[in-house]
């Protein structure tokens, strides 16, 4: 109970049993018999709280203090009864108050609670996704890394393998080079060797050529030359004379070129029986130019005298020999 409630009690109190007794003492007095009754009124103020009490009737014929007594005890009870209620309504409010507070605290622990909780949940997840991103960026760096490794390997390895090849293939080639050099050189050594053999061994044949040559010529124009002039032989036989006859035709035919002088040739031909000349293929002996000039005027001439029929036979070849004098 409030502790001015119970001092105005206490006052009260005391107020009434100062009444009482100041009315018993003036219930001797014959002197206040007239006197109907008395009306006490009380009023205790302490700060802002004040007890009221309702006016006090007693009987000063009888003097029932009994009476007054159980006013006095009727009105302490109900300030009591007041007092209790405002304490209570005081204490509920308080406890309200408190239990708003409670709750409020516990609303803004709650709130704090969960925002802590959230706070920590986002940063979790935050830490876990930079975690995550940066173990991916590891792992894409570590694969980048790996994989550029990787190219770089191959790269070397098939630079390598390249080179070695290149280099396989420029030995390969420098071998396949050196053994077609060697084996054109020996080729060439072998060709030579055959070709100062037949030269040597033309040489040989045309010297014997022209020694024979020499002496069929000298057999045929003597010693008056072929120079495309007519000659008659008496001694010769008839076909020694037919052969100088047929010589002395195509030689008008012979273009003779200074550029040639001193040089001859001698070329077999077939005279048939209407006088038609045909030079023997590749039967050319001689100097090259003055081969082909004598065998220009054998085709320019074309046929002679036709031979007389006893020396058919041997006309089936006869040489002719030119030389520019």
């Amino acid at each position: 109970m409030n502790k001015g409630i119970w001092w105005q009690v206490v006052i009260a109190v005391l107020l009434h049993a100062s009444v009482l007794l100041t009315l018993i003492t003036w219930g001797g007095d014959s002197r206040i018999n007239d006197a109907s009754g008395m009306i006490g009124d009380t009023k205790l103020k302490e700060g802002n709280s004040a007890v009221t009490s309702q006016p006090i009737k007693i009987s000063l014929d009888t003097g029932d203090v009994a009476d007054a007594r159980q006013l006095i005890a009727q009105r302490n009870a109900q300030a009591r009864a007041e007092a209790e209620a405002k304490a209570r309504a005081e204490a509920e409010a308080k406890a309200r108050a408190e239990a708003e507070a409670r709750a409020k605290a516990e609303a803004e622990a709650k709130a704090k609670s969960e925002a802590e909780a959230k706070a920590k949940a986002e940063a979790e997840a935050k830490a876990k996704a930079e975690a995550e991103a940066k173990a991916k960026d590891e792992a894409e760096a570590k694969a980048k890394a790996e994989a550029e490794a990787k190219a770089k390997a191959e790269a070397e390895a098939k630079a390598k393998a390249e080179a070695q090849a290149k280099a396989e293939a420029q030995a390969k080639a420098k071998a396949e080079a050196d053994a077609k050099a060697k084996a054109e050189a020996q080729a060439k050594a072998q060709a030579q060797a055959r070709a100062k053999a037949q030269a040597e061994a033309k040489a040989k044949a045309e010297a014997a050529r022209q020694s024979q040559f020499n002496d069929a010529f000298a057999d045929i124009i003597g010693d008056g030359g072929g120079d495309g002039s007519r000659n008659n032989n008496s001694s010769a036989s008839d076909f020694e004379r037919y052969k100088a006859r047929i010589q002395s035709e195509v030689n008008n035919n012979f273009s003779y070129n200074p550029a040639f002088t001193g040089r001859q040739c001698a070329v077999d031909v077939n005279i048939a029986a209407d006088g038609t000349l045909t030079p023997y293929q590749n039967s050319s002996r001689g100097q090259a130019n003055v081969c082909a000039l004598g065998v220009q005027a054998i085709v320019n001439t074309g046929r002679v005298t036709a031979p007389p029929q006893e020396l058919l036979n041997q006309v089936q070849r006869i040489t002719l020999v030119f030389i520019v004098r």
